[in-house]
């Protein structure tokens, strides 16, 4: 078995060819690329079943010879694709897979995974393939491919633009250091999904969906540095994770969904922030928060159309709203569709790409040591519970001490309110792992109940901000607006009553760290 760990990019054909032409360059040497036409047939079962469990089965016809490849389970959940792979060259005249060639324990998983179906045929690729070598002057060695063809699945196809670059001796830092240079010369983005996944979407007629962030798991053992790492990955796994439904469906949850990876992220760097500080945290900082602000418009105006609107229907006569109503939701619209354009070119764009990257080179070369203090050093050497302990205390002061006469609250003091609940959500959701899972359990629960109820504030404040924005555009959307704004403002008056009965059991809930 070889173990593949590769990092796959994709860009537009102008950018492949520019990488195409790419010649050695300080520090990386590349050798004379060779092509070749390559047609890989992806087999499964009717249901999939074999890629529903991370396995990918090809026979890949490269001129006469026929190879069969598996590929196991990708290892981790980030920008990097590190699974095993298994290939044995099939006898002449053979275009079927035969799974007798595997291991016997990979052979009886994939026995029992295709036991209600036959294994068929499923998609096909057809790709124009250039291959060379980049070497970097510390001994590293990268195979750089380019792929460029379509995934055909029936009258469906795809279009494939991708470069692959594949470790075959080195670290896998050199990888994202190589992705660097080349996202100076081509405007590239990171890509997650194999072809193998791309295809089974189409073959299944569906599209990239939204996922919300699994359950995070520090043990008790851990410490400070390995909880630091393990969060910050977790991140970026879950802002990567929703970045293809995003930009390929644009999907309204899956940008939300990053707009949460990229503030959980945040948390998380104010919160570890006390041990590890420096250039490079504060550099992340920034760039995340600018990224969450870029996509944000996109996203506030999702919430306007889909909520604020659609819930404005029902104050009128049969449901319908009238022609001002509907001239001021028809510019919704147009605007919304504005912002996710704009959104769209930021998340593919070179700002975005290269943040990713060198917070994933960070991560692999755990670079905050490179600075850090001896007492840093012993600090980040110790268990982290008791770390954890007092960073959520802190949280909950600087919540508490606002709310201390939360009846008397303005509009302002509110919204401050709501932002300090959501980062103390944030980090009690880091270290739920150290406690006892019915106490923390219970503690979320109440706390996001809470922060949802919150949520109608700054709902209204967004929909202040747009209603604003489209009264700009003439003066017959400014009466619709303020309709619409008075409505808002109600609900969240009744909103603002129901926090302050939930805000009382949430402050009678036990500590689940103490």
């Amino acid at each position: 078995m070889d173990r593949e760990i590769e990092l796959k990019l994709e860009g537009d054909a102008a950018a492949l060819a520019r990488l195409a032409r790419l010649r050695s360059r300080a520090g990386l040497t590349r050798t004379k690329a060779s092509a070749k036409t390559l047609r890989s047939v992806y087999f499964d079962t009717d249901d999939f079943a074999l890629m529903a469990h991370g396995f990918a089965l090809r026979v890949r016809h490269a001129g006469r010879a026929r190879i069969q490849t598996l590929k196991t389970p990708r290892r981790n959940g980030g920008p990097l694709s590190d699974r095993g792979e298994w290939e044995h060259v099939l006898a002449s005249g053979k275009d079927r897979p035969d799974i007798n060639h595997l291991p016997p324990a990979l052979r009886s998983q994939l026995v029992r995974l295709a036991s209600n179906g036959d294994i068929a045929p499923r998609f096909v690729s057809v790709i124009r393939r250039s291959t060379s070598s980049l070497y970097t002057d510390d001994g590293g060695e990268i195979e750089l491919v380019i792929d460029q063809g379509a995934i055909e699945a029936g009258d469906r196809a795809l279009p494939v633009n991708e470069i692959e670059l594949e470790l075959k001796r080195g670290t896998r830092a050199d990888l994202y250091r190589v992705a660097l240079q080349l996202a100076d010369i081509a405007p590239l983005r990171i890509a997650i999904r194999s072809k193998s996944e791309r295809g089974r979407a189409l073959a299944r007629g569906e599209k990239a969906v939204a996922a919300r962030a699994p359950a995070l798991h520090i043990t008790r053992g851990a410490t400070l540095e390995d909880a630091y790492a393990i969060v910050l990955n977790h991140c970026l796994a879950h802002l990567l994770a929703n970045q293809a439904a995003a930009l390929d469906a644009s999907a309204p949850e899956a940008l939300h969904q990053m707009r949460v990876a990229l503030r959980r992220l945040r948390s998380a760097l104010l919160v570890f922030g006390r041990i590890i500080e420096g250039d490079a945290e504060d550099d992340f900082m920034r760039e995340a928060k600018w990224l969450t602000r870029a996509i944000g418009r996109a996203r506030d105006y999702d919430v306007f159309v889909s909520g604020t609107l659609a819930a404005a229907g029902e104050g009128f006569e049969g449901g319908k709203p009238d022609q001002p109503m509907q001239a001021l939701a028809k510019l919704a619209v147009k605007r919304r569709d504005e912002a996710w354009a704009e959104a769209r070119a930021v998340m593919a764009g070179p700002r975005a790409t290269r943040f990713i990257l060198r917070l994933a080179l960070y991560l692999e070369t755990h670079d905050w040591r490179t600075k850090a203090t001896p007492a840093r050093l012993a600090a980040l050497e110790k268990p982290v519970a008791k770390f954890a302990a007092d960073a959520l205390d802190r949280r909950l002061k600087s919540v508490t001490k606002l709310a201390r006469d939360i009846d008397a609250l303005d509009i302002a003091d509110r919204h401050e309110l709501r932002k300090r609940l959501k980062k103390l959500r944030y980090a009690a959701s880091f270290f739920t792992g150290l406690f006892a899972a019915e106490m923390t359990k219970s503690y979320l629960r109440r706390l996001t109940d809470l922060q949802n109820v919150f949520g109608s504030l700054n709902d209204l404040e967004t929909a202040q901000a747009i209603v604003n924005e489209l009264g700009r555009h003439g003066r017959r959307f400014v009466a619709p607006g303020a309709w619409l704004l008075s409505r808002h403002e109600a609900q969240a008056a009744r909103d603002w009553h129901e926090a302050l009965n939930m805000w009382s059991a949430f402050r009678s809930e036990p500590l689940f760290w103490h």
